[in-house]
């Protein structure tokens, strides 16, 4: 099939296949645009303070300690020592990183990164 020219012509007047090209073509890159604008996973809500120290004291105090400053009862015996969480917003601007540390959190619990 031999190729037709394009440039200078009107939409209307350039060919069949060559249109469903085009429109194929935009409408990918308008779905990949509006695709890479939405987050990958919703946001969930923050918890309030009852449930972050519920979700503390199940999942931390046995490396982090009650007071949040690596002490706890297992620290010891871990090759990576926990971190003195209390630090956590002086090293952040003076800003508590709530959302890194619960995407954080949520990753880290359970991982090999804490085995003796």
């Amino acid at each position: 099939m031999a190729k037709t020219r394009t440039k200078g012509k009107h939409p209307i007047d350039l060919p069949e296949d060559h249109m469903t090209k085009i429109t194929t073509a935009l409408g990918a890159t308008l779905l990949l645009g509006l695709a890479a604008c939405m987050p990958a996973k919703p946001m969930p809500d923050a918890p309030d303070r009852a449930e972050g120290a519920a979700f503390f004291a199940q999942n931390c105090v046995q490396c982090h300690g009650r007071n949040a400053q690596g002490d706890g009862a297992v620290a010891k015996g871990l090759s990576a020592q926990p971190r003195d969480l209390t630090l956590l917003a002086r090293d952040n601007g003076g800003r508590f990183p709530q959302t890194k540390t619960l995407a954080y959190s949520n990753q880290a619990i359970g991982t090999a990164v804490y085995a003796a």
